[in-house]
């Protein structure tokens, strides 16, 4: 049971033989050791709790330990263990491999930037880079150019490694939060769009209803009209379509008949006037 106040570290994973993991199978055990000094106090437990976390690939190694240990009789300390772990498991050409590896590392922009600036610094710290100058240039080069301008115009500029690396994570995060507030507007936007679009629409009464087949069919039958449903003529002359299609023109014709019998009154009281004028003089 790890003490109150102190870090829980979770228990390695088998170390199957991985080069690549080697290092970090070790620093893994090194931070579990610093969690619980007590339980983990002498060099002899410290290697029979790493011996037990290797996997079937590697029990070889945990059987030669032991052999080794029961002959001499005693256990080898930490440090020798250590170091023979690494020259055992550890990467061939270290520095070389990871140099390598970092050259051709990328970031995925779709992704955050965090595990692509972890990735960063573990390769670089194993290729041996150790000047801040050179990270901040590799680190840039890395960097989108447009990512590159905006922490460039920051204030105050970065000027070391973890600096930038800071900033690019701030910028990087504001984006992807902006990015998902703008999705979460367009959905909401979209859906009272198809609110919009579903409302029932308004009939005009005197706009005339499309008929069904079994409507029509009958009208047909029945010789009835298809826009009145009345017999007597078709739909072609139907006086009820006149009527919605030509509203311009009954209004024109009911303006002109007033107006000719309003000529007309007028013409009729002058000829009236006119005879009054006359039966006077006479």
């Amino acid at each position: 049971m790890v003490p109150r106040g102190r870090a829980k570290i979770k228990a390695p994973e088998p170390f199957e033989g991985d080069r690549s993991k080697a290092r970090g199978f070790i620093y893994h055990l090194f931070l579990l050791f610093s969690s619980q000094p007590d339980a983990y106090a002498s060099d002899q437990l410290r290697v029979v709790t790493a011996l037990s976390y290797l996997g079937d690939t590697t029990a070889w190694y945990r059987e030669l330990i032991t052999e080794n240990a029961m002959r001499a009789g005693r256990w080898i300390t930490w440090q020798a263990f250590e170091e023979d772990f690494l020259s055992t498991f550890g990467p061939i050409e270290e520095e070389a491999d990871s140099g390598i590896l970092l050259q051709g590392l990328a970031w995925d922009t779709r992704e955050p930037i965090d595990k692509f600036n972890a990735e960063f610094t573990r390769l670089a710290y194993q290729s041996g880079i150790r000047d801040d100058r050179a990270l901040v240039l590799l680190y840039q080069m890395k960097l989108p150019e447009q990512l590159r301008e905006q922490i460039n115009l920051t204030c105050p500029a970065p000027a070391t490694f973890m600096e930038w690396a800071s900033r690019a994570t701030e910028l990087n995060h504001k984006w992807h939060s902006n990015r998902a507030l703008n999705q979460l507007a367009g959905r909401s936007g979209r859906r009272t769009g198809n609110n919009r679009r579903t409302e029932t629409p308004r009939i005009n009464a005197t706009q005339a209803q499309p008929l069904s087949k079994e409507e029509r069919d009958k009208a047909r039958r029945e010789g009835l009209c298809f826009e009145c449903k009345k017999p007597g003529h078709i739909a072609r002359a139907c006086p009820l379509r006149k009527e919605r299609t030509r509203p311009t023109a009954r209004i024109r014709e009911v303006k002109e008949d007033d107006d000719l019998a309003d000529t007309t009154v007028a013409g009729t009281a002058n000829v009236i006037q006119a005879t009054d004028i006359s039966v006077s003089g006479f």
